[in-house]
């Protein structure tokens, strides 16, 4: 049925309007929670605080501060909401190419295998001069290091990271832009009422309103990172035609510190071995309580989502021969697709791959040693 059309496509349109037709046919798109690790710098070496953004797939910057539809050579974006990017404008968010955001460069092929404060400051510097000519003149934008659109740039050289996805249509996507592009993206952060979290919140709310919430008894009443991934990850399990998949980046081996899973408040309360003698000391009676609320309420483990729901890299998510619904209510069945099946034993970390190298520890392990 298609092939008729396809070849008179190709030769009314040509090639390259073929595949532009071809992408904009293309069901369905992808927005995700973007889970980062906590830097453990500043006061987030106390709180255990983190930062999240947006990934879309199907949209991508039509400058760093306005959104259009995606061509079909491109990967996505992500958007991310700070409390001073720095920029000669105070403008609320900035979006960056996919590609760019995670690995620094354009195409991953190029991406750098060691990670080192130059070559993020060079990888910075490279795009600030192509993507932020307009928008950065000034000397703490050109030089400060509390400008953070630098975090925009190779994200996995200072963190690993995680991204919980569901699937969109291209009227979600159209009419996210429509509403970013006409709101006025002014900075009005503010730490307890309109962080990151709530930004994203926000964001992943206009797709599906109600998907994503704060934790008032574990955040003490503010909107966490963590707790927009939990509640997120939860809406989309109960929601099986959202197609919901996890991606892990690691942290890039190299001379930069490593950064450190992420926490909600009472986590940190109770698992922190800082601030347990204080919590034992002054606050003994309120500690079992903030214990119980974590315990009860706040547990979530971004890697156990990964190894339940992983899922290939977005190259793979974007490109217009996707792979079918991994979700097991999909199939009467609930046998996956054998592409499917493949596609995960690739990646280590998938539950599959995690029970083969534990059978094979322990068959090593069982194995008696041998001595000269």
């Amino acid at each position: 049925m298609l092939k008729p059309i396809i070849a008179a496509l190709t030769k009314s349109l040509g090639l390259a309007a073929l595949l532009a037709c071809l992408v904009s046919l293309r069901a369905y798109g992808d927005v995700g929670v973007i889970l980062n690790e906590t830097l453990n710098e500043s006061v987030a070496r106390v709180t255990g605080s983190v930062h999240t953004a947006v990934y879309f797939s199907r949209i991508c910057p039509d400058s760093p501060v306005k959104l259009r539809l995606c061509r079909p050579d491109e990967n996505g974006s992500v958007m991310s909401n700070y409390i001073n990017l720095g920029e000669d404008e105070r403008f609320e968010w900035n979006i960056a190419p996919f590609n760019l955001y995670v690995y620094g460069v354009e195409d991953p092929a190029d991406r750098p295998v060691f990670g080192t404060e130059k070559i993020k400051s060079v990888l910075e510097e490279r795009y600030r001069q192509q993507s932020l000519a307009a928008y950065c003149t000034v000397k703490d934008c050109l030089q400060g290091d509390k400008a953070e659109w630098r975090e925009m740039v190779g994200a996995n050289m200072i963190r690993s990271m995680y991204i919980f996805v569901v699937e969109t249509t291209l009227q979600q996507d159209e009419d996210l832009i429509a509403k970013f592009n006409a709101l006025p993206n002014e900075n009005h952060f503010n730490g307890m009422t309109r962080n990151c979290a709530d930004f994203t919140k926000g964001v992943i709310d206009t797709y599906f309103p109600h998907s994503a919430h704060r934790d008032v008894i574990n955040d003490f009443g503010m909107t966490s990172p963590k707790a927009v991934a939990r509640t997120f990850s939860h809406y989309a399990q109960n929601h099986p035609e959202s197609n919901f998949r996890v991606l892990h980046f690691s942290q890039l081996p190299g001379t930069i510190k490593r950064s450190t899973e992420p926490r909600s408040g009472t986590e940190q309360l109770f698992r922190s071995k800082k601030l347990l003698i204080p919590m034992v000391i002054l606050a003994d009676h309120e500690l079992p309580i903030v214990a119980a609320a974590y315990l009860i309420t706040g547990r979530f483990n971004p890697e156990h989502e990964f190894e339940q729901h992983a899922t290939v890299e977005p190259a793979q998510l974007n490109d217009s021969t996707r792979l079918q619904k991994t979700n097991r209510a999909a199939s009467p069945s609930g046998a996956l697709d054998p592409v499917e099946v493949r596609a995960r034993e690739e990646i280590v970390g998938a539950p599959g791959e995690w029970e083969n190298i534990a059978r094979h520890l322990a068959r090593w392990w069982a194995k008696p040693f041998k001595t000269n």
